[in-house]
């Protein structure tokens, strides 16, 4: 009997004025189902909102980035699993 692969950490980055908690569902779901660790990206509606000017997307991928590397460190992995998701029409 072969060992089972150790799967990539995954990590959710929430779509245009989305929070966090509408993808905490999602987040225990893949958890269980893929059995590891689902990080969801802590960028929130004012994020969203700064997102007129340069500062706040740099602001939004420093959180994107510090929530891999955490996911990265914690896991042991090389990679990680990005779930993007696109709100609106």
């Amino acid at each position: 009997m072969s060992a089972q692969p150790v799967r990539p950490p995954i990590v959710i980055l929430g779509g245009f004025l989305s929070r966090p908690g509408l993808y905490r569902a999602m987040q225990r779901t893949l958890a269980d189902e893929a059995g590891v660790r689902v990080s969801v990206v802590n960028v929130g509606v004012l994020d969203w909102l700064l997102t007129v000017s340069t500062l706040g997307w740099r602001a939004i991928l420093r959180k994107l980035d510090r929530t891999i590397r955490d996911a990265l460190r914690e896991s042991g992995r090389e990679s990680v699993v990005l779930v993007g998701h696109r709100s609106g029409g």
